[in-house]
């Protein structure tokens, strides 16, 4: 699954700056393995973060399940 640039940006401007801080961080480590590892570091990162996401609102809105 490859996402589009503005989807990217979409996700990335969600993250609160602690988040931010992780995905760099995530970004150094996978950088020496090539682009193809960080394009999957970045996209993974804010895909679980725009599920977890969606999983609080989905909470808060329909109670418990």
């Amino acid at each position: 699954m490859s996402l589009h640039l503005e989807e990217l940006m979409s996700l990335y401007e969600k993250l609160s700056l602690e988040e931010r801080d992780e995905l760099l961080q995530c970004l150094l480590i996978a950088a020496p393995r090539g682009g193809e590892a960080m394009v999957k570091v970045l996209e993974d990162l804010l895909l679980c973060h725009a599920t977890e996401e969606l999983l609080e609102e989905h909470g808060n809105a329909g109670g418990e399940v």
